[in-house]
This record gives structure tokens, C-alpha cells and sequence, in this order.
């Protein structure tokens, strides 16, 4: 339901939303007040008191001129009004009152000033006055007198020893102010509101300051901070889930892909965002794996996102490093042999062992830090299938016993030879 405002001229106030249906209303008069109270009874049983109030102007106190440069006033709006102030000050040379400029009070209650260096003087003194404006009344705070406060001649003829102090706090001063600037905390805050002001441009802006930053944990921390403090889940946990990706990109790339997976049913739609899923929901996949086989298996998923990136003119070397060592890993499912299925296996691992030694000269990237944990994570498996088929007996059986006389016990003779790398104990042979 709703209850729609109008004053006596029949001009819209206001719209008051009810939870349900009105079944009934009546105005209520207090013996103290003239104005009426509004009750409404809804059809869910809901009893609702609508008390009207006099909307009053602003109350300006506190008027103060700070010698011939700063001038405040103080704003108290019962109502919390938007009030707008300008300050006038009077100008003798031509009898007019000349604006200082405007300042807006949002929330109809805080402290405004304005800073004047060179203001109109008559008499020794400056006149100056506040208008008001709160959209229902509009006013003057009554003219203000501020004398000229004299100016000390020593400051204007200063000495070798006061611009050599000045010169010196100057420089600390300087030195502090670059040196807030450049803490991490300063950039990520700088940073988070560059990605609000375009926030389309989240996923290609990160990108670009994780290269400056060369992956920055410190920056990344501050950022996931910053963000969460806005109430922004979405850059946090992306922040999080790049922070985890260098030491724990198990428990980063999930991270990742959900903030992705929550972005992508945002408006407007992040640019580069389906490039960013490919790539760490592929990531993902190939880390995760828990054998050579289901490795071997992700292969066309592979090739598939570097057929996407060189479509999008997006081509990445790095992971296309992974591809002839995938292969290799799929190979060594195609054997039988144990001593096939190792050459296959040796060859993934010279070229794991090569890309480790080679990823440093890679340029700094996201993916570059999502293939070395990928390449840490199989060259593990690699060794331990390795070492596993090292350590297996590899037997052949062969039947010498041409004919069997039919009898109670028949002897026959078998020949086992084994050409493994490790004994074979407790054989059965089934005939």
C-alpha cells in the first residue's frame, strides 16, 4: 500500500510505502499540538503513526574570522537539511557585497570555511556576512566585524637564519610526505579509488599494477584491506586469492575463481573477465590434478585456451610452455612397458627442470606466477611415478610343459623371469 502527501494548493509532498494495503485511516489531534497525527490501520494488521514536524531554517553560530584569511561559520539544521552556504564580504570601492564562493552542508549539521587572502578592508576592518539556502528557507546571517590583525614586518625582511630553518623544516617536511606516499598503504588506498572511479576496468588495472608491483605482497595485503574495510568482497578476495597464489595456490585459485564467478553477474560487466576465468579455471584444473593421467587428460583443455589468448591477441608464452610437457605426460600413458613409460617420464622432467630454470626471464605476470606453481606441483608427481616404476618387478611367464599325462597329480614346469628393477615376491600364478 501508499499514502501519497499533498498540501493545500494539491501539489505531491511525499509517498509514504506501507506494508500492506491501507484498510483504514484517520488524523488524530492532541489537545497541546493544532497539528494532526496520521494513523493508518493495514490489511495485515499493522497500526502506523505519521507525525508531521515544522520544517525550520538552519541555525548559523559560531561566526569567526581568523586574522584577514580564514573565515567559519558553524551550520545546525534540525531536520538535516542539504543547507547551502556563501559567504559575502562587503567591498567599499564599489558599496557592493561580493561572493566568496559557496560551500554545501550535506547532512545540514558540520562546521564550513573559506579561505580569503587578500578580502575587501573598510574601516581597518572586514565586513562580512553568511547567506543560507536549505530548498524551504533562505536568509542572511546579520554582517560581521573582524579587525585587520597587523602583520609583523620581521616575517617580510626574514634573515639567513630564518630561511635556513625554513628551508630545513621544508625539506622534512617534503621527505615525510614522499615517504607516506610511497608506503604500500598509501598506494593500495590510492589505488582501490582508481578502481572505483573505473570500476570496468578492475581486472586490466590490477593486471597492469601486479607487473609494476612485480607481485607485491605487501601492496596486495593493503589492497584486500582497503577493500574490505568499503565493504568490497569482490577486490578483496581477488586481492587474497593473488596474495595466496605465490605460496598456496591450492587455496588461492579457488579464491580467485569465485570472486571471478560473483563478477561475472555484476553490471556492468568487468572487461578481460572471460579471459580471466579461462585462464585460472584452466590453472586450477591442471594444479589440482592428482595423477599423470588425469594431467595427460587436460591437455586439449590446455591447447584450447592457447588457441582463446591468440584469438584475443593475448598469446602467453609462459603457458604455452607447459604444452610439450603435458604431451610428454600423455605419451607415457600410451606404453605399456615400464621402461617405455620412463623415457616419457625423464623427458617431462628435463623439461620441467628446464622451465624452472628458465621462468625467471619470463616478464613479471600473473600467469608466469601461476605456472611455477603448477610446475612445482608436477615435478613432484613425475619423481614419485618415476621412482614408482624404478621400484616394480616386470615379470614374464613362460610354460615349458608341452603335454600333461592324465593322473592324480600332474607336474608342470613354468619359467618366470623378471625384468624389472626391484625383486618379486608372493607370486601367483594362475593357469
Amino acid at each position: 500500500g501508499q499514502v501519497s502527501l499533498y498540501d493545500y494548493q494539491t501539489e505531491l509532498i511525499d509517498k509514504i510505502s506501507l506494508s500492506s494495503g491501507v484498510f483504514k485511516m484517520v488524523i488524530m489531534h492532541r489537545a497541546d499540538q493544532q497539528n494532526g497525527d496520521l494513523v493508518v490501520l493495514t490489511e495485515n494488521g499493522v497500526v502506523q503513526l505519521f507525525r508531521a514536524k515544522e520544517n525550520r531554517p538552519p541555525l548559523l553560530t559560531n561566526p569567526q574570522a581568523n586574522g584577514q584569511y580564514s573565515f567559519g561559520v558553524t551550520v545546525t539544521d534540525v531536520e538535516g537539511d542539504e543547507v547551502t552556504l556563501r559567504l559575502e564580504i562587503f567591498n567599499p570601492e564599489n558599496g557592493r557585497w561580493e561572493s566568496q564562493g559557496t560551500e554545501i552542508v550535506a547532512n545540514g549539521n558540520d562546521r564550513r570555511f573559506w579561505s580569503v587572502p587578500n578580502p575587501p578592508i573598510t574601516d581597518k576592518a572586514v565586513l562580512y556576512r553568511f547567506h543560507y539556502d536549505d530548498g524551504a528557507y533562505d536568509g542572511l546571517l546579520p554582517p560581521q566585524i573582524q579587525p585587520i590583525e597587523l602583520v609583523d614586518n620581521s616575517l617580510l625582511n626574514p634573515t639567513t637564519t630564518t630561511l635556513t630553518v625554513a628551508g630545513l623544516l621544508f625539506a622534512i617536511g617534503f621527505f615525510l610526505l614522499v615517504r607516506q606516499t610511497q608506503l604500500p598503504a598509501s598506494r593500495a588506498r590510492r589505488f582501490y579509488r582508481q578502481l572505483q572511479n573505473q570500476p570496468t576496468l578492475t581486472l586490466t588495472t590490477l593486471e597492469s599494477r601486479y607487473r609494476l608491483t612485480h607481485g607485491s605482497q605487501d601492496f596486495l595485503l593493503n589492497l584486500a584491506s582497503q577493500a574490505r574495510r568499503r565493504g568490497d568482497s569482490l577486490v578483496s578476495n581477488l586481492a587474497d586469492g593473488l596474495f595466496l597464489l605465490t605460496d598456496r595456490a591450492h587455496v588461492g585459485l579457488p579464491i580467485i575463481n569465485g570472486a571471478l564467478g560473483d563478477a561475472q553477474r555484476m553490471k556492468p560487466i568487468w572487461q578481460q573477465l572471460e579471459r580471466w576465468q579461462k585462464i585460472f579455471e584452466s590453472g586450477q584444473a591442471l594444479l589440482e590434478a592428482p595423477t599423470i593421467t588425469e594431467i595427460s587428460l587436460l591437455r586439449p583443455q590446455l591447447v584450447h585456451l592457447l588457441d582463446y589468448l591468440e584469438r584475443q591477441d593475448k598469446w602467453s608464452p609462459v603457458l604455452d610452455a607447459l604444452l610439450p610437457i603435458m604431451t610428454n605426460l600423455r605419451d607415457s600413458e600410451r606404453v605399456d612397458m615400464p621402461d617405455d613409460r620412463l623415457i616419457y617420464l625423464n623427458e617431462a622432467s628435463h623439461l620441467l627442470a628446464d622451465l624452472q630454470h628458465t621462468l625467471p626471464e619470463f616478464s613479471i605476470r600473473i600467469e608466469k606466477t601461476l605456472v611455477i606453481a603448477i610446475v612445482r606441483r608436477w615435478t613432484g608427481l613425475v619423481i614419485a611415478a618415476s621412482e614408482e616404476l624404478r621400484g616394480q618387478a616386470d615379470l614374464s611367464v613362460q610354460l615349458k610343459t608341452k603335454r600333461i599325462v592324465p593322473s592324480e597329480k600332474t607336474e608342470v614346469m613354468l619359467v618366470l623371469q623378471n625384468n624389472g628393477r626391484s625383486p618379486a615376491e608372493n607370486i601367483i600364478t594362475i593357469l
